[in-house]
């Protein structure tokens, strides 16, 4: 990933002597700025830290369990969180036997 940035660096750096596009092996056309948020999205420490915010957001809501953010272990390329057991939202049957308003949900 580190060489994905340099060379995106490298090409926003340039862009007025570039075509402002980079095609994928499929001939997708993106445009740097795409590309940036492409790379921000894999970016894990960048995902982190909107857990985390989304977790102060919410201390005290009974809506929503955000995981904490084990940040001594956490990397550009690593997140690592707390395991939170629960009912997927797409498991129907368990969510209607434990009483869950389906259309509140």
């Amino acid at each position: 990933m580190r060489i994905c940035k340099t060379i995106l660096f490298l090409l926003i750096k340039k862009k007025e002597k570039i075509n402002e596009t980079l095609n994928d092996l499929t001939g997708k056309t993106y445009s740097l700025n795409r590309v940036k948020q492409l790379l921000d999205e894999i970016d894990l420490l960048k995902e982190a830290a909107n857990a985390s915010s989304l977790k102060r957001n919410f201390a005290g809501s009974n809506l929503i369990k955000v995981p904490e953010i084990y940040w001594d272990y956490c990397r550009h390329e690593v997140l690592v969180q707390e395991r939170i057991h629960g009912v997927r939202i797409s498991d129907i049957d368990t969510l209607k036997k434990q009483n869950v308003n389906l259309k509140v949900l």
